[in-house]
């Protein structure tokens, strides 16, 4: 059986709007008649009137999530103003690394020799 979800290319959590506006999309992109009653056409609509009748419907689709182990999860959002930089400059590694480079730098001709 295929996932109604992914048939109309929607999240888990879309609302019935959602569906709607999925379903009609699809249905009118795979409309027999626009695609020559082609046999593959005839059985996506199909499939996509399934998917809205079990999804539309509040008892079917619990029904169909349980059964197809979907998970629905809440999402909250939660806006945050910050009034600073978010993350301020750790010298200390900024220190490390200009010493590391100044050490590479002054040991050079000291490993490689004077070659004059």
């Amino acid at each position: 059986m295929e996932n109604f979800y992914e048939v109309l290319g929607i999240n888990v959590n879309a609302s019935k709007e959602e569906i709607k506006a999925a379903y009609n999309k699809m249905v009118k992109i795979h409309h027999p008649d626009r695609n020559n009653d082609h046999v593959s056409s005839k059985a996506m609509t199909l499939l996509f009137n399934e998917a809205y009748d079990v999804l539309m419907d509040e008892e079917k689709r619990k029904a169909y999530d349980i059964k197809h182990g979907v998970i629905q999860a809440e999402v909250k959002t939660k806006m945050i103003y910050i009034d600073r930089p978010v993350k301020s400059i750790d010298w200390s590694i900024v220190i490390g690394t200009i010493a590391a480079i100044l050490l590479v730098i002054l040991f050079i001709p000291v490993l490689f020799g004077d070659r004059k």
